[in-house]
Order: structure tokens, then C-alpha cells, then sequence
């Protein structure tokens, strides 16, 4: 849909289903959202009449509102993106989130977009952080990709976090380049040729690098490509080239075709360059040349052009060490933050960013932690416990067994009965009342997985965020008849140490139930009376 006219965008959006949305028009449906929304953000009565309206006509935004109700609250806080101080995390789920949860959930988006240099990043970072979103997002394939544009537009509109800080880094690095052009010709002023060649040097070397980058930027260029260039080596020899990368990151410029590297990734690599040629090597020589001269040589000019260099190159290196710390993607694949060569306090970026990355990193590594998608199509657990997932792990090691036909062996036997409690009760679909006790769990699930066999099979599970609670959607034959088919879910609940201490199961239709019942009662009606006796006969001689 993009480059569509916008009267016959909206008329899509407003008359096709979800499923018929894709990723694409989830982006075309987020822009077309912020557009009709954004006149009336500043009055809170009528954007939310505003929104109410859109998400009536359109039909995607309506099957979804109706489904989940908080739709309305959490769209009106993200339009709205108003700065709010952090509230504690939202930990629950799809299933059970509230509207007071949502709107929490909603102003959180604004905080995000002021401490990431990119909408993409801050867009990652909201979902991940909170399980509904995540959730969500699994379930309709457009709604991140609508966030993420609307994440776009409003980024485009702050005025203050990034473009903050790149205006401050663009100004540090032209007055440090400034700085040293006036300590050269102090250099050659006085006849300190040595250190005037020295600095001379690390310039050019700078420069040099500046022009590379831009010709590889500029050379693959279908159009204006020498304008282009010519543009950019002048920015970049008058000193003005930090200042313009700064303005095209704030204002959301977007990658040209033909260059290798987009506004954020063009102002790091020029950024890094600086750092390496100039100021890190200007300062050091500078700092030399400072204690080595005489106290005629020394100037209030040359200890300024010091700590110009130090704080540009702390700012710098800090702001780009933080951004690729706390990036989602480079957070899911190293869990533990990366060690800082040095940490120059005083740079630090600003307050609320380091409150962002202690609040966020441990949320980062736990969300990490487990990984359960080789069990399916499981949602939530977010911060499963180590006991809790022990027992997930060793339930699905016996489903996997019946599922590929296997017998289960005596050893995992073993293993799944340690993860059960002595005083566990299972409430089967099939009878009035519930079963109590281990041994009598165990002969319960060794005889439905023989009536099940491998045409049993987990679709959905959804699993608390402490993975205490499950509720596991599945699907069976009796005994091989395809005729004699079942449906349910196992609703199951663990203690604190991970032990299974609840499992109920329903299941449907009444024909496929009944089966089940007899196919059961074949199997456990003996065993069961075994058990009982040498339960008793125990009992009296013990």
C-alpha cells in the first residue's frame, strides 16, 4: 500500500480483516493512524473520540478491540506520548491484562523513544519488555510492524533525548576540531614545530578518513551523486559535517538508495574515526605538550582545548558502548552487559538513560533465560524459574516419547515422578471426583498416553510468567480411530519448587469423551484396585 493515495489507504484499512493484513500494510495502517490522530493529541477528550471512531471503522482495529478491550487505552497513551515517570513493570499477560495496565503499558512507549537512537530499537525494546505486547505481536503478525511506524512518526516529532544528545556530540566534536585548528597555530606560533606537526598530522589523517567515508557513501548513487559528494567534502573540511549528521538522525532522514549506511550508522562510523585519528591522539599529545612546556607556553586556550578533547571523547565513546549494550538484538545474544574499557563517570549520557539500563538489563537477561520454542508454540514464561522450567523440560521429554511411539523408559519414569508432589490431585474429564496422590498420577498419565499414543500432540500452551501455571491445548485419537477424536487443554499448577501439585484436564466433544472413558477404564480400573490394596496392606504394617 505504500505510495497509495491516502483516501484509498484508509478505505483498505478500514474494510479488510486481520487476516488478510501483512506486515507491510501493519506499517502503512500505523502512519495512517498517527496522520488522523495527530491534530487532536493535544486535547485528550478528542483524541480519544478520535480513536474510538478509527478503530470502529476500521475493521482489523475492531476485531482486535473486541477481542481484547484495552486496545483503545493502550493505542490513546501511545498517540498521546506524553512524558511520564517510570512506573514499575507490567508483568502480565494477554489473557488477564487490564485497561489501568494497558495505559501503563502505553505512556512507557514515550520514555523509550527519548533514551534510543532509532524508532526500530525503541520498538524492539517496548515489546520485548512487556509479555502482553510480545504476546500480541505473535498473534497478529501486523501489529508490530503498525507500532513500529507510528514509533516512526512520533520519533520524528520529539525534541529532546537523541536529537539532544547528537546536537550536543555534533557541537563538542566541531569545537574540538576548532580547538585544536587554534592550539596548531599556537604550536606554530611559539616554534613548537614537533607537536604543530604532530596534531597537523592527526587532522589530516582525520580528514582523510571523513572524505573516505563520504565517497563510499556518495559513490553508488544513481542521482546528484557528484553534487552529493562535493556537498558533503565541504561540510566535512569547514568542520560543519558533525553537525549535519546530527540533523539528519534527529529528523529521522531515511537510508538514500545506493548508500551502504543509514544517517545513524554514517555519524558512528565518522563518530569512531574522529575518536581514533583525532581526539583520543590529539588529546594525549596535547596533555604532553602541556606538561612538557615552559610556564611562558602554557595558555588557558591550550587547557581548554584539553578538556574539550576529553569530553568529546567520553561522550562519544560511552554514548556509542551504551547504544550497542542495550540494542535488544545484541541484549538476546549476549545476556550480560559488555565490559566497559572505561567508564568516565562524568559522561555517562543522561540520568533517566542509566535508570533505563539498570531497570531494563535484568529484565533483558531473564526474558533470555529460557528458551521453550523447541516444545512448540509456547507464550509467556518470560521469567520462568529454574524450578519450574526443570519440570516443563522433563514433561515434554515424555510427550515427546509418546508423540514419536516410544515406550518411556524407567529412567525418565523416574525423573518425571520426582518433579510430582506426594499430594498431587488430577482431575480427569471423565470422572466426577479427583484423584490424590503420586502413585496414582503416575499410573493415570502411563495409561492415557497409551490410549492417546502418538497422535497426541500440543498445539497453543500458555505458560505464567513465572512458569508456575500452565494451560496446554491438545489434541488426540482414541486408540488410533481418527472417528474418536479428542480436544482439550491440561491445566496444570506447580508450588514453589516446581512441583506438579494440580493437573486438570477438559476436553470435548461429549462422543470423543466417552471413548476416552471406556479406552480407560480398560486400562486402569485394575491397576488401580492393585494400588489401592498394596496401599492398604502398607498401611497396616507399617
Amino acid at each position: 500500500m505504500k505510495g497509495t493515495p491516502i483516501n484509498i489507504q484508509q478505505y483498505f484499512a478500514f474494510v479488510r480483516s486481520a487476516a488478510d493484513f501483512d506486515e507491510g500494510d501493519g506499517v502503512e495502517l500505523g502512519r495512517l493512524l498517527y496522520y488522523q490522530l495527530s491534530k487532536a493529541r493535544k486535547n485528550d477528550d478528542e483524541l480519544r473520540e478520535e480513536l474510538n471512531t478509527f478503530i470502529e471503522r476500521a475493521t482489523v482495529l475492531r476485531e482486535c478491540a473486541y477481542k481484547y478491550r484495552f486496545l483503545d487505552e493502550l493505542l490513546f497513551h501511545v498517540i498521546k506520548n506524553k512524558q511520564h515517570v517510570a512506573s514499575s513493570s507490567v508483568d502480565t499477560g494477554l489473557a488477564s491484562i487490564t485497561s489501568n495496565e494497558a495505559g501503563r503499558i502505553g505512556k512507557a512507549l514515550a520514555m523509550m523513544l527519548m533514551t534510543n537512537t532509532t524508532s526500530s530499537v525503541a520498538t524492539d525494546e517496548y515489546i520485548f519488555k512487556y509479555p502482553a505486547l510480545e504476546e500480541l505481536a505473535a498473534e497478529y503478525r501486523w501489529f508490530k510492524p503498525m507500532l513500529g511506524a507510528i514509533a516512526e512518526e512520533l520519533m520524528s516529532k520529539v525534541l529532546y533525548g537523541v536529537k539532544a544528545r547528537a546536537a550536543v556530540g555534533a557541537a563538542m566534536s566541531t569545537s574540538d576540531m576548532v580547538s585544536d585548528g587554534v592550539v596548531l597555530a599556537d604550536y606554530f606560533r611559539t616554534g613548537r614545530t614537533g607537536f604543530a606537526h604532530g596534531l597537523l598530522a592527526m587532522i589530516g589523517t582525520n580528514m582523510l578518513l571523513q572524505l573516505g567515508l563520504t565517497w563510499l557513501q556518495t559513490r553508488g548513487l544513481k542521482k546528484g551523486r557528484k553534487k552529493k559528494f562535493l556537498l558533503e567534502a565541504a561540510a566535512t573540511l569547514t568542520c560543519t559535517k558533525p553537525g549535519l549528521d546530527a540533523w539528519r538522525v534527529a529528523s529521522g532522514a531515511e537510508q538514500l538508495q545506493g548508500a551502504p549506511l543509514s544517517p545513524l550508522h554514517e555519524m558512528g562510523f565518522a563518530k569512531g574515526a574522529e575518536v581514533a585519528t583525532e581526539s583520543v591522539p590529539g588529546l594525549v599529545l596535547q596533555l604532553f605538550a602541556l606538561l612538557t612546556s615552559s610556564a611562558e607556553d602554557r595558555s588557558m586556550l591550550a587547557l581548554v582545548s584539553v578538556g574539550i578533547s576529553a569530553a568529546s571523547t567520553g561522550l562519544a565513546g560511552v554514548s556509542l558502548w551504551f547504544d550497542a549494550d542495550t540494542d535488544p538484538g545484541t541484549r538476546q545474544k549476549h545476556p550480560r552487559p559488555f565490559p566497559m574499557p572505561f567508564w568516565p563517570s562524568v559522561f555517562v549520557s543522561l540520568a533517566s538513560r542509566a535508570t533505563l539500563f539498570r531497570r531494563a538489563a535484568p529484565a533483558l537477561q531473564r526474558r533470555s533465560f529460557a528458551n521453550l520454542s523447541s516444545h512448540g508454540n509456547v507464550l509467556g514464561a518470560q521469567d520462568i524459574t529454574p524450578e519450574a522450567l526443570k519440570t516443563f523440560e522433563v514433561w515434554h521429554k515424555g510427550v515427546n516419547k509418546i508423540m514419536s511411539g516410544e515406550q518411556i523408559s524407567a529412567e525418565l519414569e523416574e525423573e518425571l515422578t520426582s518433579r510430582v508432589s506426594d499430594k498431587v490431585k488430577f482431575y480427569p474429564p471423565t470422572y466426577y471426583d479427583h484423584w490424590e496422590g503420586k502413585d496414582e498420577f503416575v499410573l493415570l498419565i502411563k495409561s492415557v498416553s497409551q490410549v492417546f499414543g502418538p497422535s497426541f500432540v500440543y498445539d497453543r500452551q500458555f505458560v505464567s510468567a513465572d512458569g508456575k501455571d500452565w494451560c496446554l491445548e491438545f489434541e488426540a485419537d482414541i486408540e488410533g480411530d481418527s472417528k474418536k477424536r479428542v480436544q482439550g487443554v491440561d491445566l496444570v499448577r506447580l508450588d514453589d519448587d516446581g512441583m506438579i501439585v494440580e493437573f486438570k484436564v477438559y476436553a470435548r466433544p461429549p462422543n470423543g469423551v466417552g471413548a476416552l472413558k471406556e479406552a480407560m477404564m480398560k486400562r486402569v480400573a485394575g491397576p488401580m484396585a492393585l494400588l489401592k490394596a498394596k496401599q492398604k496392606m502398607s498401611g497396616i504394617f507399617s
